[in-house]
């Protein structure tokens, strides 16, 4: 999000999915844990992060901005299971 408009659930829901698949509450709580503005932590707390999934408290300002963040380490996991999928589609099987 690029204005100052804030996020919406269905903004965080969109991204959530789009990075994280179907079950995307708990991976991006946990993604978000290390990226705190006051902080890093384990994770963001389950209850308020479904408040903001549901619209009953607003999105803070700072998670859209460091959903770039978020996104640039799924791809590189991503990409790196892309390469293993080229590999097996090619025939050539892992060895471990």
């Amino acid at each position: 999000m690029t204005d100052n408009a804030p996020m919406t659930p269905a903004a965080l829901r969109t991204a959530g999915e789009a990075l994280f698949g179907a079950e995307w509450h708990r991976a991006l709580a946990l993604a978000l844990g290390p990226l705190h503005p006051r902080g890093p932590r384990e994770s963001i707390n389950d209850r308020l992060f479904h408040r903001w999934a549901k619209g009953e408290r607003p999105v803070p300002a700072w998670v859209p901005e460091v959903l770039p963040v978020i996104a640039q380490e799924v791809l590189v996991v991503e990409e790196g299971r892309i390469a293993q999928v080229r590999e097996v589609a090619a025939g050539r099987l892992p060895l471990a």
